[in-house]
C-alpha cells in the first residue's frame, strides 16, 4: 500500500502542469503472488502477477494495472546467479513491456552481504540476523492512477507517474 498526498499551490504543480488542484492524494494497492522453482542443479524459473489499484477516491474496475513478470535464472555459482525474463504493466491508457536483467550476488537470506545489479531494481543487502536485513535499493516505477473526475492536465481520467525511486528499507521476516 503506498498513499501520496498532494499540497497545490500558485504556479506550477508535478509535470510542469498549472492547474488548480487537479488531484487530491493517489492512492496505489498492489496484492500478489509468485512462484518460484529451481529446475536442476543450476537453472530455474520464477513467475510473478502482481494486480495494482490505483486511484484518488475509490477502486473501481477502472483502477486496476497487471503486472505479470516470468524470469528465468541460471546459478553459476554458489555466489553469482544471472537472471533474465520480461514483464508488462497491462493497464488500458498505457500498457507497458520491459525488460528484466541482472547479476544477483550472495543471496543468502540469512546474514552478510548481497544485492543484484540490474534493471528494474538494483539493491544492497546486509542481514542483521535471520529475520532482519538492512536493503538500500534503486527502482524504475510506472504507475496509472484513476481520478476522481477528468480534470484538464488528465482528461482522459488517469494520471501516469513514472519514477526513479531509491530506498532504504528495514525488512523482517518472521
Amino acid at each position: 500500500v503506498d498513499h501520496r498526498e498532494y499540497n497545490w499551490r500558485r504556479g506550477t504543480g508535478p509535470m510542469g502542469l498549472s492547474a488548480s488542484k487537479p488531484w487530491r492524494s493517489l492512492t496505489r494497492i498492489a496484492p500478489g503472488v509468485q512462484y518460484y522453482q529451481e529446475l536442476g542443479d543450476s537453472w530455474g524459473i520464477w513467475i510473478k502477477c502482481v494486480a495494482i489499484a490505483g486511484f484518488e477516491d475509490s477502486i473501481s474496475k477502472r483502477s486496476w494495472t497487471y503486472n505479470p513478470q516470468i524470469l528465468g535464472f541460471s546459478k553459476l555459482s554458489d555466489m553469482l546467479t544471472l537472471y533474465a525474463g520480461a514483464g508488462v504493466l497491462y493497464h488500458k491508457v498505457d500498457p507497458v513491456v520491459y525488460p528484466v536483467l541482472g547479476a544477483a550476488w550472495g543471496m543468502n537470506p540469512e546474514t552478510g552481504i548481497s544485492g543484484a545489479i540490474g534493471f528494474p531494481e538494483t539493491m544492497v543487502r546486509f542481514g542483521f540476523a535471520e529475520d532482519l536485513a538492512l536493503k538500500f535499493d534503486f527502482q524504475w516505477d510506472i504507475r496509472t492512477y484513476q481520478l476522481a473526475r477528468n480534470t484538464s492536465p488528465a482528461s482522459s481520467g488517469y494520471v501516469v507517474t513514472e519514477d526513479l525511486i531509491p530506498g532504504l528499507h528495514l525488512e523482517f521476516r518472521p
